[in-house]
């Protein structure tokens, strides 16, 4: 049976699998690197980012959010001043649906 996830970092950890932790403050950052094409989780080889914090109603967290965004999209591509670029990202709107 096949797993399929589109969030990398709640996959269990292997030898397939490397996972990276950053804490900055009230934002983490999870790097989950598949080393692998085929694994049991259907999910293709390269790096996935995940940035989980609290609220993005704060002023003070929405910077810190967008200064590691910008950090965490350096770390992908190189990035010019007039680059633009869309950012897609789907969240759980509250314990009613973290578990889906």
């Amino acid at each position: 049976m096949n797993t399929r996830t589109d969030f990398a970092d709640e996959i269990s950890i292997n030898k397939d699998y490397k996972k990276t932790i950053k804490e900055y403050k009230e934002v983490k950052v999870t790097k989950m690197e598949i080393l692998k094409n085929i694994n049991k989780f259907n999910i293709n080889k390269g790096s996935y980012y995940s940035i989980d914090f609290k609220d993005l109603l704060d002023d003070k967290q929405r910077e810190k959010v967008s200064k590691v965004l910008v950090n965490t999209l350096h770390d992908l591509y190189k990035i010019n001043k007039d680059d633009k670029i869309l950012i897609v990202g789907l969240g759980n709107p509250g314990k009613k649906y973290e578990n889906t």
